[in-house]
């Protein structure tokens, strides 16, 4: 057995949509960080695990029964989780889950996760911002009080209502959702901001890079 970064992302959808967004934008997002782990990552220090998972829109069913098979060692095991979960907003904001919300036991673990995030987009001159880290997504059996392993992700924004501030900083439409088509027949391949999308994949490669080496 082996330390390991897991990096997971749901694959269903709501009845009423196809679900691009939520969540084909993280699952492929996903698919692509194997991808090129398995190409350039052969010599990092720890091993790297990819999940997607099934039943999020049910009530986060796969993560939650992934956890609960895992005994005190294997979670032991899992230095952390990434989770991404709409990274590809139409009315987007660059959300970064704010670690320092964790259990105090995860919490500069989670935080860390956090601050590689925040680096990676100052360093392309890109304004991103903290979001809640309330368990709403897959991360959230992570980080539960009886597992406690360690997580950070992105998230470009649902149903909630873009602020004049984010509008000055990343564009878009003031007091219009970040997914006006959030759990809706219309979330299609049409719904996908491609900016958002390819950002956050070189933010969570630079990420994932960084903890596995």
């Amino acid at each position: 057995l082996e330390d390991t970064i897991l990096v997971g992302s749901h694959l269903d959808s709501v009845d009423a949509g196809p679900g691009i967004n939520d969540n084909g934008s993280g699952t492929a997002t996903t698919l692509e960080l194997a991808i090129q782990a398995s190409l350039h990552l052969k010599e990092s220090k720890h091993k790297m695990r990819f999940c997607w998972w099934g039943g999020e829109e049910l009530g986060l069913l796969g993560s939650t029964h992934y956890v609960s098979q895992l005994d005190s060692e294997e979670k032991s095991l899992i230095k952390a989780n990434i989770n991404l979960d709409m990274v590809a907003s139409p009315n987007k904001f660059y959300g970064v889950y704010n670690g320092s919300m964790a259990h105090e036991a995860i919490r500069n673990a989670s935080k860390h996760i956090t601050d590689l995030f925040f680096a990676f987009f100052k360093s392309q001159n890109i304004y991103a911002e903290t979001t809640d880290f309330d368990g709403r997504s897959d991360y959230g059996p992570f980080i539960a009080n009886d597992t406690l392993i360690a997580a950070g992700g992105l998230f470009t924004g649902a149903e909630q209502l873009k602020s004049e501030n984010q509008r000055l900083k990343v564009g878009g439409l003031t007091n219009a959702a970040f997914d006006p088509c959030y759990h809706q027949a219309c979330d299609s391949i049409h719904n996908i901001d491609k900016e958002a999308l390819l950002i956050n994949a070189r933010a969570s490669a630079y990420v994932l890079k960084k903890l596995v080496q």
